[in-house]
C-alpha cells in the first residue's frame, strides 16, 4: 500500500519526510542562532516516539495530554500521537 492517495495529516507527513528527506522542516535557537531540524531527522523522531508510545500501550483513540510551551516538540509529539491513530489534548 503506498501512501499516495492517503490524505491525513500522518500520511502527508510521513511521505514528505521521504520527499525532503534532508531539507529543513523546522529550526530551534540555540546560544543565540537557529539550528535546522531536516524531515529526515524530525520523521525519526515521530517514529521513535509513536513506537514508545505503543509499547507503553496507547492505543488507537486513546487521548494524550501535551503540557507543553510553544517549540518544535510539541509539533513532533502531535505528530506521533496522531500517526498510531491516538488524540493529542493540548493543555
Amino acid at each position: 500500500m503506498t501512501l499516495e492517495g492517503i490524505k491525513t495529516i500522518p500520511a502527508v507527513f510521513h511521505r514528505n519526510c521521504e520527499r525532503f528527506k534532508e531539507r529543513p522542516y523546522a529550526a530551534y535557537r540555540k546560544e543565540g542562532s537557529y539550528v535546522d531540524i531536516s524531515w529526515a531527522e524530525m520523521g525519526k523522531m515521530v517514529r521513535n516516539l509513536s513506537c514508545y508510545l505503543l509499547a507503553r500501550g496507547i492505543e488507537k483513540g486513546d487521548k494524550v495530554a501535551i503540557f507543553s510551551p510553544n517549540r518544535y516538540e510539541w509539533h513532533m509529539a502531535a505528530l506521533a500521537i496522531t500517526s498510531i491513530g491516538a488524540v493529542d489534548v493540548p493543555i
